[in-house]
């Protein structure tokens, strides 16, 4: 439930909210009010708004406009869903003062980027800050940024990669063990384990009597082998 809700008219009689306050759950921002389309979300709007657990917040296709702190001081919104394309969300060059996660609208479905207190909201810098601060860097942070490539640059995928690759045996032996062949699945996307790396890793599967692993890393070694014929490459 919407409990303040202001707004200020822009030069082409659309609508920037200037204030918005609701109640718990999932917050969605008008498309319009009172015949008018909202296409702006100004400075700071969700200033001072406390809100207890994580919420999500649903920005409609008409808002084409966001000033860069717009999302600042909003306490407890942990998901950010906007109804368009990454390099419309990249321009805005955001900020914000706690972790998030902002979901845009891509032609082969949605994408999930996942941002921290203090950094960037925008690439490349937000992965420029990540290396260059290096205390947020983890396994599962490079993994989604590799499967997620929006806005990577060579370098910066260069170094996800190289931080990846030293860690990628331990990553991979820790899927068998506990037997997610989710994670496996995603790991193998990547293209950072060999064939000899699969067969090691099929062997100590058999001998722990995972079947169902068995299977999933059979299937994704038969994948990569056939990937490298077709390429004409040899195994690694």
């Amino acid at each position: 439930m919407i409990l303040k809700i202001e707004h200020r008219e822009l030069e082409d009689g659309t609508l920037e909210i200037t204030k918005y306050v609701c109640t718990e759950g999932e917050k969605a921002i008008p498309s319009e009010i009172d015949g008018r389309t909202v296409t702006s979300l100004g400075s700071m709007f969700m200033m001072g708004t406390m809100i207890s657990g994580s919420s999500t917040l649903k920005v409609p296709p008409t808002v084409t406009r966001i000033q860069e702190d717009a999302f600042y001081g909003a306490s407890g919104i942990k998901s950010i869903v906007l109804d368009m394309d990454f390099e419309t969300f990249n321009s805005f060059r955001l900020i914000i003062d706690y972790d998030c996660r902002v979901t845009v609208k891509e032609t082969e479905g949605p994408r999930n980027l996942d941002f921290f207190k203090g950094y960037p909201m925008f690439f490349p810098d937000f992965d420029e800050e990540v290396h260059k601060r290096a205390l947020r860097l983890s396994e599962d942070m490079a993994i989604s940024r590799l499967s997620t490539p929006l806005g990577l640059t060579a370098e910066n995928r260069e170094a996800y990669t190289r931080y990846l690759k030293e860690r990628m045996n331990v990553l991979a032996e820790r899927s068998v063990s506990s037997n997610d062949r989710e994670k496996m699945t995603i790991l193998s996307g990547l293209n950072l384990i060999s064939e000899e790396e699969y067969t090691e890793l099929i062997k100590k599967s058999v001998l722990s009597g995972k079947t169902a692993m068995t299977s999933t890393l059979l299937s994704l070694k038969w994948k990569l082998s056939k990937s490298r014929r077709g390429r004409g490459n040899p195994s690694p």
